[in-house]
C-alpha cells in the first residue's frame, strides 16, 4: 500500500488486489474529507485496457468511466 498526502490534507491509497491481471484501487479523499474510489482497468482480455473508472470496479452497474481520462490524470496529478 502506498500513502501520499498528509494526516490533515487529501490522501491518495493504493492498492493492488484484485486477481485479474492488475486492476488498480485507489482510495482517494480530497481537501474537504470526501472519500471516493477510482480504478485502473489492468483485467486480462479487457476492451479498455488503462481506462479509469469512478465508484466501482470496472463492468460493475455503479462504474462510471472518465471519458477525458488526460484530463483527469492531470487534474489529480496521476501517474501510473
Amino acid at each position: 500500500m502506498q500513502q501520499e498526502g498528509s494526516d490533515t490534507g487529501p490522501q491518495t491509497f493504493t492498492l493492488n488486489i484484485f486477481n485479474d491481471g492488475g486492476t488498480k484501487w485507489i482510495k482517494v479523499t480530497d481537501a474537504e474529507g470526501r472519500e471516493f474510489d477510482v480504478y485502473v482497468d489492468h483485467r486480462i482480455d479487457t476492451k479498455t485496457p488503462g481506462a479509469i473508472y469512478l465508484f466501482d470496479y470496472p463492468g460493475k452497474l455503479n462504474s462510471v468511466r472518465i471519458v477525458n481520462q488526460r484530463e483527469f490524470r492531470q487534474k489529480m496529478h496521476f501517474v501510473e
